[in-house]
């Protein structure tokens, strides 16, 4: 594991350090108004960013043939794919750090800095990315790369598409304190379906033809 880690490592340092860069640069452009900061884009951008990590790494992967030559290595199927998850992992808690301490500075600049609006967008935030990778992760293992990136497409429009309606209809629905007990407790479940996907992608892994 410590060696695909390396690997990994690597690989991210050579193609993707552009991608962090532009990520923590927009997560710091609402330091520059007050009007900037109540945009949601700033927040979520980053973190999906690092959640999506294993994403482009398996691209990568993909492109230079290194998921096919790995077949030869002491390393099974069921090790790269828990190598990806942890990747995913490390790289979305991360971001999520770094942009509580963005935020946090940017609440307190403009006066309305609160533990409680820092606890919550962390929760919401690692939660949330945690599900973009439960989502992706099996799609990639079951159809592919080339082919698995297309349906996550269609797939995570489609979600966005029902969650958007979701949060409408429970905030005309609720009061404002209900709204956002619901909301919190839609997220609890995150960390079995993360589990469930983490199975999935592991069996669906093991039967996929590299070969294609």
């Amino acid at each position: 594991m410590g060696a695909l880690l390396l690997k990994d490592w690597y690989l991210i340092r050579k193609k993707y350090t552009w991608i962090f860069l532009l990520a923590l640069t927009v997560s710091a452009i609402p330091l520059l108004s007050e009007t900037l900061a109540r945009n949601g884009f700033f927040l979520v951008y980053p973190c999906c960013v690092g959640f999506n990590l294993s994403f482009y790494l398996m691209q990568a992967d993909r492109g230079s043939r290194w998921d096919v030559y790995a077949c030869a290595l002491p390393y099974s199927r069921a090790m790269q794919i828990s190598e990806k998850y942890l990747i995913g992992l490390i790289a979305g808690a991360v971001s999520v750090a770094w942009v509580l301490v963005m935020q946090g500075w940017t609440l307190h600049r403009f006066g309305g800095f609160q533990w409680e609006a820092i606890g919550a967008m962390a929760y919401f935030l690692f939660f949330g990315g945690c599900l973009l990778l439960s989502l992706y992760m099996p799609l990639m293992c079951l159809f592919g790369v080339s082919t698995g990136q297309y349906v996550f497409g269609f797939l995570l429009v489609v979600l966005l598409v029902l969650f958007l309606l979701l949060s409408l209809l429970l905030s005309f629905a609720l009061p404002y304190e209900m709204f956002s007990e619901t909301m919190f407790k839609l997220f609890l479940p995150t960390p079995a379906v993360l589990g469930l996907s983490w199975y999935l992608s592991i069996r669906f892994y093991g039967r996929l033809d590299l070969g294609a």
